[in-house]
């Protein structure tokens, strides 16, 4: 309601036609409740067909050119639709579209650059190769606020609560290769929209909702996607360099092949997304969500994705290489086949991850979680496992050549046949740890916990095995040849068949040891 009894009021309540900015809006129709709404077609139900809107079949459009659709908008007493209406190739750049119905209208090649299209209703109008080039999409406020009364140079509040923003709909438009570069597109309703190899470009897109939305080879280079809803939309092939999807909502949508070279994924929710063979090489995926998404083939050199969720994913022959995965979540996850050469993952959680093949040759996972994880043939040399959990991993026909398992934990993990030439070990935890035929020739193995291990024909020559607890550990057949054994406890360990050809025996205790058909040619210190 107006209050007329406020100087000027009435005034503005007989004049509605308000500048705003260089536009001038339509004058509405104030009677004495207040202002009127628009038409009834301008509130048409969201849910309703969009066939059910159109005035008359395509066939029998109305062809309408630039000038006339000026003069209908001027119209005060005419309703702002152009429902269905024949604009293919018109000129309607810089019109002031606001609010305005356009369902259904054919706009292939239309020009709307610059055009403010805030709250217009675009649903199921064709724009093919159309221009709208630095347009404004934005949601906006309520037509209706926009009419104000003026006091003493206040505004005049003609409602007591703040209206529902407009927001401009183009749900299931065809905006097949159209041009969008740097429109402003904030908030719009694209859902379902068709944006195959449309421009997008710079474009704002914040919070825009492109559910379902084809945007197959779209340029989308550095547009801005902050919050965008993205849920189950086509990106095969889109050209997202340098976008800004953060907080973006990607459920269950198609990135196949598409082209992410560092852009901005934080906080996005992936989570079933198809990102095959899509290139994210310098992006940013810090704590997203990416639970049982597919990122076969896909290169990821140097991402950073720490504290991501990668839960159930699927990373086969992904290429990581110096990829940040520090406190990522990658339980379950598949990396069979994956290059993670200089990759970090200090702190990540990889229990019961598939590594097989895998390639961690200097990859980091200091303090992390590999319990369970299945490592068989994988290739890490020098790869650091400082502290790390290894406990039951299968790491059958690994090559860990100078790997750094200082303080690990191998507890009854399968290593049989794993070579670990020139690795640390000092500290680490190989209780009930089976190593049968492991190669760990010159490894350091000092102060390590091998009780009950099998060591079945390993070759152990120049190992140093000071101070190690060898406890009902089984040598049958161990080529012993050099080795350091200095104050280690061979209490009732196995030595048949064992070579220990100059081992140096300093210290140790052998009481109960079976040294059956032992070679002991030139050991040092051998002990009473």
């Amino acid at each position: 309601m107006i209050d007329t009894n406020i100087p000027g009021a009435r005034k503005a309540a007989d004049s509605a036609a308000v500048d705003v900015g260089p536009h001038r809006l339509v004058p509405l129709p104030i009677g004495r409740g207040g202002i009127a709404p628009l038409p009834e077609e301008r509130w048409a139900d969201p849910g309703e067909a969009i066939g059910s809107l159109f005035p008359a079949p395509p066939s029998s459009r109305i062809k309408l050119s630039r000038q006339e659709v000026v003069q209908l908008l001027r119209d005060p007493s005419g309703p702002r639709s152009l429902v269905g209406a024949d604009l293919t190739g018109v000129d309607l750049g810089r019109l002031d579209l606001r609010g305005v119905n356009l369902v259904g209208a054919a706009l292939g090649r239309a020009s709307l650059s610059r055009a403010l299209l805030c709250g217009a209703d675009l649903r199921g109008a064709d724009l093919h190769d159309a221009s709208l080039a630095g347009a404004d999409c934005s949601t906006s406020p309520s037509l209706i606020r926009q009419v104000f009364g003026v006091w003493k140079g206040r505004p005049l509040r003609l409602f007591r609560r703040r209206p529902a923003p407009l927001r401009t709909c183009l749900a299931g438009a065809s905006l097949v290769r159209a041009n969008l570069r740097g429109a402003e597109l904030a908030g719009a309703d694209l859902a379902e929209a068709d944006l195959s190899s449309a421009s997008l470009a710079w474009a704002r897109l914040t919070g825009t909702i492109l559910r379902g939305a084809r945007l197959v080879e779209a340029n989308l280079v550095e547009a801005k996607l902050t919050g965008a809803h993205l849920e189950g939309a086509v990106l095969t092939r889109a050209h997202l360099e340098f976008a800004d999807l953060t907080g973006a909502h990607l459920s269950g949508a198609e990135l196949i092949e598409a082209f992410l070279p560092h852009a901005n994924l934080s906080d996005a929710q992936l989570d079933g997304a198809d990102l095959s063979e899509a290139r994210l090489q310098g992006a940013s995926l810090g704590k997203a969500r990416l639970d049982a998404a597919t990122l076969a083939r896909t290169n990821l050199q140097r991402a950073d994705l720490k504290e991501a969720s990668l839960v159930g994913a699927n990373l086969t022959r992904a290429n990581l290489c110096g990829a940040d995965l520090s406190g990522a979540d990658l339980r379950g996850a598949d990396l069979s086949g994956a290059n993670l050469t200089d990759a970090i993952l200090d702190k990540a959680n990889l229990a019961g991850a598939r590594l097989p093949e895998a390639i961690l040759s200097g990859a980091r996972f200091t303090e992390a979680d590999l319990t369970e994880a299945e490592l068989r043939a994988a290739i890490g040399i020098r790869a650091v496992f400082r502290d790390a959990n290894l406990t039951r991993a299968d790491l059958r026909h690994a090559c860990l050549l100078e790997a750094d398992l200082t303080g690990a934990r191998l507890t009854k993990a399968n290593l049989t046949r794993i070579d670990l030439s020139g690795a640390l070990l000092t500290g680490a935890v190989l209780a009930g740890a089976l190593l049968d035929y492991a190669i760990l020739f010159e490894a350091d193995l000092r102060q390590a916990d091998l009780f009950e291990a099998s060591l079945r024909w390993a070759d152990l020559s120049d190992v140093r095995l000071e101070e190690v607890r060898l406890l009902e550990v089984d040598l049958e057949g161990a080529n012993l040849f050099g080795a350091s054994l200095q104050r280690a406890d061979l209490r009732g360990v196995v030595l048949r068949g064992a070579n220990l050809t100059r081992a140096n025996l300093s210290g140790a205790s052998t009481d109960r040891a079976d040294l059956t058909r032992a070679v002991l040619t030139d050991v040092r210190n051998m002990p009473g």
